[in-house]
């Protein structure tokens, strides 16, 4: 079989510096980088035997769903591809042994470091996410890291701490954690989002349209943040916008 060569378009990096602007267009040029790469069941995929994946076995999703009939079967591509990947995945799996990996010199942690042996299953269908998107979910990966590293005038975005926090590789749970500490507002947050709107300054130099959107859109967050705050008494209330009523 001839070797395949895959060619994944380079997208430009959003840093995702500021949530109060940055967030929507990062999203966006998430949404279109995974487009471009193939990937864009991303968001539905969890880490098989993970955390996330524990807590929906627990919740007895996937026996409502009918797929009790473990384990998963590999995505199938292209014609024939199904069955010779299930003819691979039979075979069994050599293990390197204790005496051989000592004459090798390699160490038990650089072995399990380097085999890379994470397996992520897509919820839709659940089937094993084949290997050939794993060139796309390492690039989209990458493109979430590095968006979150900031750009030149700040080495080291607030976000960044978050890649700690999941497995790698995972794009689905990392925008989760982001969607966990960014869409998840307290009173204190909501407090700030108010100030930002109330001290946001006309610039001589800037377009009125330009202004007058981001108020809009300034205004629409706190109000689509409001339905997160825990009780009704922590919602901020601000008028309608409407570019009609400006400087009335």
């Amino acid at each position: 079989m001839a070797e395949r060569n895959y060619y994944l378009p380079d997208v430009p990096v959003v840093y995702m510096v500021d949530a109060r602007t940055d967030w929507e267009s990062w999203k966006r040029a998430v949404r279109d980088a995974a487009v471009a790469w193939g990937l864009k069941e991303w968001l539905t995929t969890v880490v098989h035997g993970g955390a996330k994946w524990l807590e929906l076995e627990q919740l007895g999703v996937f026996l409502q769903a009918g797929d009790e009939d473990l384990p998963l079967k590999a995505e199938e591509e292209e014609e024939g591809e199904g069955e010779r990947r299930k003819k691979i995945e039979e075979r069994e799996v050599p293990k390197l042994s204790e005496q051989m990996r000592q004459a090798l010199g390699i160490s038990e942690r650089d072995q399990d470091f380097f085999q890379f042996s994470v397996v992520f299953v897509n919820t839709l269908t659940m089937r094993r996410e084949s290997d050939r998107k794993a060139p796309a979910r390492q690039k989209l990966w990458t493109w979430m890291v590095k968006s979150l590293q900031g750009n030149a005038n700040n080495k080291m975005g607030p976000y960044h701490y978050l890649v700690d926090e999941v497995e790698q590789l995972d794009v689905a749970a990392l925008y989760m954690q982001l969607v966990r500490v960014i869409d998840t507002p307290t009173i204190l947050s909501q407090a700030d989002e108010v100030d930002a709107l109330c001290n946001y300054a006309y610039k001589p130099t800037q377009e009125i349209f330009e202004y007058l959107s981001t108020i809009k859109k300034q205004t629409k967050r706190i109000h689509d943040m409001n339905c997160y705050l825990r009780t009704a008494r922590s919602k901020f209330q601000s008028p309608s916008f409407e570019p009609n009523s400006f400087g009335r």
